[in-house]
């Protein structure tokens, strides 16, 4: 899909006005003129396309007709990414890249390591996380936004029921290919990414009682966005040699 159509956009019905950065980038990106119908997707809702019914001001109107044919299939397993809080610019990174992999929920969480200053940031508020997700979104051309949770502590994840299969990434792990079977067969999967500097022994030992497997993604040490992608990869290469 081209473009992601928010509820707060609707004029009436199935009129929509984009907002400004949409609008800007259809014109002077995509090229687009009045007349042009672009793929599309409702957030939350429904794939289809959009016709360009005006252009004005620097503003696209037009109108949202729902596709006939159901949407990508996503043929992985549900994904929950639990990270510890990281630096602001990585946390945009993973919200427009959870959003672009289709995973169905982050939580972030205060790690025993964790820069505790990195809360004060506004990406942390309601608008901004919204729009890191949309542009997710349009890249990975999905429409269903992740949820967003954010906990104060480890302890917090132990409440949470239905984890999966439970995956903690950290260099003294195994290759994820030696779970291949745990993989290729769960419908839910759980992966859990530290800080920056690492979980300590304690961490590594509390989550391994819940069941975490530890598993490493490279000899190189990753960025966290990096860590995150690499895992996505090699669980969806995984998947497609079931």
């Amino acid at each position: 899909i081209s473009e992601i159509v928010e509820e707060r956009e609707k004029i009436q019905d199935n009129h929509y006005e984009l907002d400004e950065r949409k609008s800007i980038h259809i014109i002077n990106i995509l090229k687009s003129k009045i007349g042009d119908t672009l793929s599309a997707g409702v957030i939350d809702k429904e794939y289809g396309n959009f016709h360009i019914n005006k252009i004005e001001n620097n503003k696209i109107y037009g109108v949202f007709i729902r596709a006939n044919t159901a949407g990508p299939q996503n043929n992985c397993p549900e994904i929950r990414l639990f990270t510890s809080i990281q630096r602001p610019q990585t946390v945009k990174k993973i919200l427009q890249l959870a959003a672009a992999f289709g995973i169905k929920e982050i939580v972030f969480f205060v790690a025993d390591k964790s820069e505790k200053s990195y809360l004060n940031s506004p990406v942390w508020k309601k608008e901004n996380i919204a729009k890191e997700i949309i542009l997710g979104l349009e890249q990975g051309k999905k429409i269903l936004p992740p949820k967003v949770e954010i906990l104060k502590n480890k302890h917090e994840i132990s409440k949470i029921k239905n984890l999966g299969f439970k995956i903690l990434f950290h260099p003294t792990g195994i290759s994820m290919n030696s779970y291949k079977n745990e993989i290729q067969t769960g419908d839910m999967i759980s992966i859990l990414l530290g800080p920056e500097s690492g979980f300590n022994e304690t961490e590594l030992k509390y989550f391994k009682g819940m069941g975490f497997s530890v598993v490493t993604l490279s000899n190189s040490i990753l960025r966290t966005e990096t860590a995150f992608a690499f895992s996505i990869a090699q669980i969806e290469l995984l998947i497609s040699e079931k």
